[in-house]
């Protein structure tokens, strides 16, 4: 979505993130039954992993998140000047090619789709279909929510972009992506089973069972 309103953020410190985002999502929140004054916990990664590690089954989750925007490169004028800041209700703790036949399943189409392996990096001991390694950097896996409304800022050099200044950067945003081989097993897009790994460096707040999670770098303790 373009941006509503445009205003400095400060710098880059995560707690100064989750105040925008706080303070202009009070209705999103509402929508998705959350509280506001939620309790709010810092962990180290290694906390976060062990909190991870204890959950069982499918969690819903809250994640505000801080990346860089996904763009053509080639002759772009904006290129590593663009951030997202995004609100999304997302799912986490499930098997990929599960939930892909359980949807086929649902559509009356042959459940037999297998999965190929990840593309990129490994599953960390112990946390699969949770947390993903890659170059020393840690993934959490999450799935996107079918018909949620998730909220994007854009932020250019910093600061939360205009519209205007949304209107001459938007035409170097990469579409999202759908996965060809679900669509050849016979899944529309809308049905697709779609994954999204975030970094946990990008993750300025996560929302687990009505607690919100500050993430910290081990290092920086």
């Amino acid at each position: 979505m373009i941006p509503s309103y445009g205003g400095l953020l400060g710098n880059s410190d995560k707690t100064q993130y989750l105040c925008i985002v706080e303070s202009s999502t009070l209705t999103y929140c509402f929508t998705l039954n959350l509280k506001i004054f939620m309790e709010k916990i810092k962990m180290t990664y290694g906390q976060f992993m062990t909190y991870l590690s204890n959950l069982k089954g499918c969690q819903f989750v809250n994640v505000v998140a801080l990346t860089d925007a996904d763009m053509y490169l080639k002759g772009n004028p904006f290129r590593g000047r663009v951030q997202k800041l995004t609100i999304t209700p997302m799912q986490f703790g499930y098997d990929y090619e599960t939930a892909v036949n359980n949807r086929l399943a649902r559509e009356g189409k042959e459940a037999n789709f297998s999965a190929d392996k990840l593309p990129w990096g490994s599953w960390v001991e112990g946390m699969r279909n949770k947390v993903i390694e890659h170059k020393d950097m840690l993934y959490l896996r999450t799935y996107c929510v079918r018909n949620a409304k998730p909220r994007t800022f854009y932020l250019l050099d910093g600061h939360l972009a205009s519209a205007e200044e949304y209107a001459e950067f938007s035409q170097w945003l990469k579409p999202s992506s759908t996965s060809a081989k679900q669509s050849e097993a016979g899944l529309a897009e809308e049905f697709q089973v779609k994954p999204r790994d975030y970094k946990f460096k990008s993750i300025v707040a996560i929302t687990l069972n009505h607690t919100r999670i500050i993430l910290a770098d081990d290092k920086a303790e």
